[in-house]
């Protein structure tokens, strides 16, 4: 397979109209338009069995279809916990959960599309992420987080990608810490472009 790389600026510049219609072209290419009665009851049999506690939720979602890979992302970071300080380690015990109770009680809201599973997923993950406190987190576990974070994710896994977005909305000073890194993986351009336009214009583009 081909590595990724960077987009130039002329690509960016075409696939901006495409980012304005979200993810119009990764929904067909990659996702069923619907998932049998079958696969959703199966989901929620397997929801219902799976403690809160830890990834089994996740891999649950995975097993119905690609969730949006928060499955990986919540092994990273519990394989990583012992990075965090105690505020991140309460953070991980509180967020985590937060999220798998959050997708069991919604998952009924599901009609039947992938898509609208994995954008499920980000609505759970951004809402967690923020009752958590990961503001005040990532301000004292920089270097933790960072290492859960492995550039080819962040352009291919978007509840990674969820996790840098929602960090470079905190205060400047946060954002001062994980910003060299970023441009530095990715490019000015392309970091700015995604801040501004959402994952979905890489996915439109690599996903």
């Amino acid at each position: 397979m081909t590595a990724v790389g960077r987009p130039s600026l002329l690509a960016l510049v075409l696939v901006l109209p495409v980012c304005a219609m979200g993810f119009i072209f990764a929904e067909t290419m990659h996702s069923p338009s619907s998932l049998p009665p079958w696969r959703l009851r199966g989901l929620q049999q397997c929801l219902k069995g799976s403690s809160v506690i830890g990834c089994d939720v996740f891999a649950c979602l995975e097993d119905t279809c690609e969730a949006g890979g928060m499955y990986r992302l919540c092994q990273r970071l519990l394989d990583n916990g012992h990075r965090f300080n105690t505020q991140g380690k309460v953070f991980l015990k509180g967020a985590l959960p937060c999220m798998a109770r959050t997708l069991t009680n919604d998952v009924s809201l599901v009609s039947g599309s992938c898509v609208e599973l994995q954008e499920l997923v980000i609505m759970a993950e951004s809402h967690c992420l923020e009752e958590h406190g990961l503001c005040n987190v990532a301000a004292n576990n920089t270097q933790a987080i960072k290492a859960i974070m492995p550039v080819q994710e962040l352009l291919r896994n978007r509840p990674t990608y969820e996790l840098i977005r929602s960090i470079m909305e905190c205060e400047d000073d946060v954002r001062a810490q994980f910003r060299p890194d970023l441009t530095a993986a990715v490019g000015e351009a392309v970091l700015s472009v995604m801040n501004k336009f959402g994952l979905g214009c890489w996915f439109s583009m690599y996903g």
